[in-house]
């Protein structure tokens, strides 16, 4: 099932797996307006979190997710998956950030989040909710994948308050090979390339060979269209 904001320019999907089991997939930022919204990172500073006391998150991540939060509910339930479900979590770039706080926020409401993998994803709270986050989610599970020189896990920048959650996989320009860090920032991964390649574009719209726009993932067209606002389920009907 897929929800698509167009207030926001966002989108989600929610499918179930074999197994009984259920995915959220959190669509990445398009790259016609990434440069853009790297910029817009780049003077973004921690908003306080309603999960703990000392936490901060970037705001405009925490209103997009809790924007998509309702329907994503909703979708879950209709197919038949509801707290003590199984789920996998996972997006790129922006649908990173998000899938972050709802595998977080999920499990809060009794989900089992299985695996949460992400990719390319910026820094989404200070250091508080990153080891808060650690210690919900457990450090099993949870990978936050990175691609060489690509600029957007380098932002918002950590001097701004911002740090990143564990554990970290990030992988060589010819995405052929990997370096595993078990810490939020860590010298031997991403933050060993420098921070200031902030046009390095190229990198975060290719993981593992495979290029990742979310303007690939289009609302309307062939097949069945999504109503603004509204959700759809995929497949036979």
């Amino acid at each position: 099932m897929v929800t698509y904001l167009p207030s926001l320019n966002l989108q989600a999907y929610t499918v179930a797996l074999p197994g009984n089991e259920a995915a959220v997939v959190f669509r990445g930022t398009e790259a016609s307006s990434l440069k853009d919204w790297i910029l817009n990172l780049n003077v973004s500073k921690p908003a306080d979190y309603d999960k703990c006391a000392a936490c901060g998150v970037e705001g405009g991540f925490l209103h997009g997710w809790r924007s998509l939060e309702p329907s994503i509910l909703q979708n879950l339930q209709t197919l038949g998956f509801g707290p003590g479900s199984t789920l996998h979590v996972t997006g790129h770039s922006l649908g990173a950030a998000m899938a972050t706080l709802a595998a977080f926020e999920l499990k809060e409401k009794d989900y089992r989040i299985a695996t949460q993998y992400t990719f390319g994803q910026p820094r989404v709270g200070n250091k508080a909710f990153a080891n808060l986050f650690e210690s919900s989610m457990g450090p099993q599970g949870q990978y936050r994948v990175t691609h060489y020189h690509d600029p957007v896990p380098h932002l918002p920048l950590e001097k701004m308050g911002f740090y990143h959650t564990t554990t970290e996989v990030w992988y060589n320009e010819a995405n052929t090979q990997y370096t595993v860090c078990t810490g939020g920032e860590d010298p031997s991964c991403a933050d060993s390339t420098p921070w200031y390649d902030f046009w390095a574009v190229e990198d975060h719209m290719h993981y593992m060979g495979i290029t990742i726009d979310g303007a690939d993932c289009t609302v309307g067209g062939s097949g069945p269209g999504v109503v603004p606002g509204e959700t759809v389920k995929l497949g036979p009907q």
